[in-house]
């Protein structure tokens, strides 16, 4: 029995072609978006805080309260996941953290352009739960958009998460967060160099193409 003719593809026009691209994209981007990662992977089960892909728990009775710290430039979405996870321990559990950032797009901008996630809140909020009841992440602000290179308020951020991280007891479990850019936004000079000397010895290696296994040793250095 012959089998019937394909339908044959109607031509689609330029301004059909370009939201088809554009919704691509942003799915694509959705898909990857370190707040909807997380939230796939971290798993809050009564009592029990885990990444079942890993078969790995952590009994969160044996804590009272639950830091969360980190830097990257996916470090504050990540941080929203978590807080999205670790909602039901609010009032239960102290929860609380510091996340270094860069700058990035304005809140209008970035929802309109990239329309992530449900709820979606600034990254330069200083708190990720955006004003909504939740665990009191903050996030600092320590370097523009588009400058991967260390700061003096980078510097002043990085002491006072350690200042933090110093006051934490073993009935406190540290989850830490840590994506692309961290380096540059967890900054601490050792004494003696001053940070002009350490972007000027970042910028000396990373204009002839140096890769970044032997930009990231000075930068943590």
């Amino acid at each position: 029995m012959p089998q019937p003719a394909p339908t044959p593809l109607q031509p689609r026009g330029l301004p059909q072609l370009k939201a088809d691209t554009a919704a691509i994209w942003r799915a694509g981007v959705k898909a990857v978006h370190g707040r909807t990662l997380v939230r796939q992977q971290l798993v809050l089960d009564g009592h029990w805080l885990g990444l079942p892909a890993e078969e790995h728990w952590i009994d969160l009775s044996e804590y009272d309260t639950v830091y969360v710290a980190g830097a990257g430039k996916a470090a504050a979405a990540m941080a929203q996941g978590v807080a999205d996870v670790l909602q039901p321990l609010v009032g239960t559990k102290g929860c609380r953290g510091h996340i270094n950032v860069p700058g990035t797009l304005d809140f209008e901008t970035a929802r309109h352009t990239l329309e992530l996630v449900e709820d979606w809140r600034p990254f330069f909020s200083d708190d990720v739960t955006g004003g909504r009841s939740g665990p009191p992440i903050q996030t600092f602000v320590v370097r523009p958009p588009g400058l991967n290179f260390a700061t003096p308020l980078a510097v002043e951020q990085t002491q006072n998460l350690c200042r933090e991280l110093r006051t934490l007891t073993p009935r406190d479990l540290c989850v830490y967060l840590w994506s692309g850019g961290a380096s540059a936004l967890l900054c601490w000079p050792v004494a003696g160099i001053s940070i002009e000397e350490k972007n000027h010895a970042v910028r000396w290696l990373a204009q002839p193409g140096a890769p970044i296994e032997s930009i990231n040793p000075v930068r943590s250095s």
